[in-house]
């Protein structure tokens, strides 16, 4: 991307590199009314940087409890949790949108059994209305 290359970023590291499906993603999620994404890092930082929106987990300086944040995300996209816990934890966190790439493709999956509504589908990266 322009941004890596402009300040000289090796490689891709994902807390640098957008793909251009992230890229597609977020540009769609700017469109849509204001709330809190659930996404992992270094997603959650690419959403404050390129949308209104809230992330519920981003950069570690500016992320209260940052790294338990980061575990509950992981336990969220763990397909061992159960759908109760899952919506149970949308809730009490006031999610209004689940973002689902790379970096959350590795914690698993959305179970379609939760019942979000999928607004926007493009390679690797989805995203659901809470």
């Amino acid at each position: 991307t322009p941004f890596a290359r402009a300040f000289h970023f090796p490689g891709k590291d994902p807390a640098y590199y957008i793909t251009s499906t992230q890229d597609a993603g977020l540009t769609f999620l700017a469109t849509q009314p204001r709330g809190i994404v659930l996404g992992d890092y270094p997603t959650g930082s690419m959403v404050s940087w390129r949308t209104p929106h809230l992330p519920y987990v981003a950069h570690s300086f500016l992320t209260i409890n940052f790294h338990g944040k980061r575990e509950e995300v992981a336990n969220w996209f763990d397909p061992a949790t159960s759908i109760s816990e899952k919506i149970q934890f949308l809730e009490e966190h006031h999610i209004s949108y689940v973002f689902v790439g790379p970096e959350e493709l590795k914690l698993g999956y959305v179970p379609s059994s939760l019942g979000l509504i999928e607004i926007f589908h493009q390679g690797n990266v989805t995203i659901y209305r809470v």
